[in-house]
């Protein structure tokens, strides 16, 4: 259903696994996604703003501590509607 708003807020998130290596020595690791944004409409089509938190998390064999980092990132796009 069509709202008729020009701006649409969105929040999105997700868990994905990792993998960094080559066929002997691979190590793995997850990484938590949380974002949110609004879409800017003019007919089908719109601009999108968005901000998204990743945390990433790998235990490497043999290390008493998981290695984490975190990141901010800042995105502009563009998005399609295909609607009647």
């Amino acid at each position: 259903m069509d709202s008729g708003s020009n701006s649409i807020p969105f929040l999105g998130g997700g868990i994905n696994f990792l993998s960094i290596g080559d066929e002997d020595d691979r190590e793995s690791g997850f990484r938590f996604k949380f974002g949110g944004g609004v879409l800017f409409r003019k007919d089908h089509m719109a601009l999108s703003l968005e901000v998204t938190y990743l945390s990433d998390r790998f235990k490497v064999e043999g290390a008493d501590e998981s290695i984490s980092g975190n990141t901010i990132t800042v995105g502009v796009g563009f998005a399609g509607f295909l609607y009647k």
